[in-house]
């Protein structure tokens, strides 16, 4: 997972200031809600950028299981940054040229792409 976004990043969205802001924002979190599942997708993002895919992927997958302890289940919390990046682009926010509006979308990418590895796991093929 986190080799292709690798490759999505390296059309030059990111520089080393975005790594520089995502460990920031997962230091946020974790000092101000460190339940909060959000903090490794961050942290995540900080590995993939520095290169470390094994340490992302593993906590990309810790941000799924949170989600899932948090919002109940994958597709709840699928469902809530749907809305969220809704209302974001609602303000004018586009995945395109706002941090914000990119990493809900890419969280929405990552528990959908966890949700379908369940599945094949357990032999549904069925979304």
């Amino acid at each position: 997972r986190a080799r292709a976004r690798a490759r999505a990043m390296s059309r030059g969205f990111w520089t080393y200031k975005d790594l520089k802001e995502a460990h920031q924002t997962y230091e946020t979190i974790e000092a101000a809600d460190p339940n909060n599942p959000a903090k490794h997708f961050y942290m995540g993002m900080t590995m993939q950028m520095a290169g470390q895919t094994e340490s992302a992927d593993e906590h990309y997958e810790n941000f799924c299981k949170r989600c899932i302890e948090f919002f109940g289940s994958i597709l709840q919390a699928v469902e809530f940054h749907e809305k969220r990046l809704q209302d974001l682009k609602a303000q004018g926010q586009t995945t395109f040229d706002d941090r914000e509006a990119y990493n809900v979308q890419e969280m929405i990418h990552i528990l959908r792409d966890h949700n379908k590895a369940r599945r094949r796991r357990r032999g549904c093929s069925l979304m």
